[in-house]
């Protein structure tokens, strides 16, 4: 180690000489600074010195290195270390604060990952359970007091649904039954299950006689339609067996007349028989309707029922 150290020197103990003189030299034997005593010997001026700095004082300088004393009077050079991720972990490097640093912020980001900013502290997280140190026991005991899972609630939820909808017991699980149309109702389909038919309904007319055989023309007196809704049928039953013909006059107003007919060339008729009957029509009709009737032909038949079948809107 080239140089001398001034502290060192004031330090160092020199001997005063009889002469009362202690010329210091640079010893070119030596490269240390020296004196001579009183018998003319060559001392050291580091001769008895501090081991440690002594030791110090005898290392080869270099760049980014750090002197370390490693014993008592050893000293060894440290690697001075700027890697900010102190990926040599060695006990023979020294890291800078500003590698220390680059570390230590970048531990902290890993530890918090992409917590939101307000769940990156401890603190935050303690906030977050309540400052409950017994969270676990806590969550356990509220879970305890919860409706047991149920295969049926289970069944229900996995159930696609729409408004309207109904859901039913099946066999051995749930089943969604569908909405049915407007004026259908719900009706036993068999002798389990239930389903959606159209609420069918009717009512009937009766034109009697008196004994004899019915007279041709309109008939006295009208009916009034009891509900809303599409005649889909109709059926005639007579007696005795025998022809007739009848035709429905429907008008909301007073009166109907043959131009207000709702069968069109499909009319009512028994032919040689006690019954007749017809299915498959869509006649619409509105509550409180005026429906008269007229006879167009009748042979034989004395007394006859005409039977509306209808499904309710």
């Amino acid at each position: 180690m080239s140089g001398i150290i001034l502290k060192e020197v004031a330090a160092a103990s020199i001997p005063t000489p009889s002469s009362g003189k202690a010329t210091l030299f640079m010893n070119s034997a030596t490269g240390e600074p020296s004196y001579k005593d009183d018998t003319g010997a060559v001392v050291s001026l580091f001769s008895g010195s501090d081991p440690e700095l002594t030791a110090i004082a005898a290392l080869v300088s270099a760049a980014n290195k750090v002197p370390m004393f490693s014993g008592s009077g050893t000293a060894t050079l440290l690697d001075f270390d700027t890697d900010g991720t102190l990926a040599a972990n060695s006990d023979t490097r020294l890291a800078s604060q500003k590698a220390i640093r680059t570390y230590v912020l970048a531990q902290v980001a890993a530890l918090i990952a992409a917590a939101p900013g307000a769940l990156d502290t401890l603190d935050e997280l303690a906030a977050a359970l309540g400052d409950d140190a017994n969270f676990a026991a806590s969550v356990t005991t509220a879970l305890a007091g919860k409706q047991p899972l149920d295969a049926d609630l289970t069944a229900l939820a996995a159930l696609a649904r729409a408004r309207g909808d109904l859901i039913v017991g099946g066999a051995s699980d749930w089943v969604r039954l569908a909405k049915g149309t407007a004026g259908q109702r719900l009706r036993m389909a068999d002798a389990n299950d239930p389903g959606w038919v159209d609420d069918d309904a009717g009512f009937p007319y009766i034109i009697d006689g008196g004994g004899v055989v019915i007279t041709t023309g309109e008939k006295a007196g009208y009916i009034r339609a009891p509900f809303t809704g599409l005649i889909t049928g109709w059926s005639l039953d007579v007696k005795p067996s025998g022809s007739i013909v009848v035709d429905t006059w429907k008008n909301a107003t007073m009166p109907p007349t043959v131009a207000d007919t709702i069968w069109g060339g499909s009319k009512p008729t028994v032919s040689g028989a006690i019954t007749a009957s017809a299915t498959g029509l869509s006649i619409a009709v509105t509550k409180g309707d005026r429906l008269r009737h007229n006879v167009d032909s009748a042979a034989t038949v004395t007394e006859a029922t005409l039977n509306y079948h209808m499904t309710k809107s």
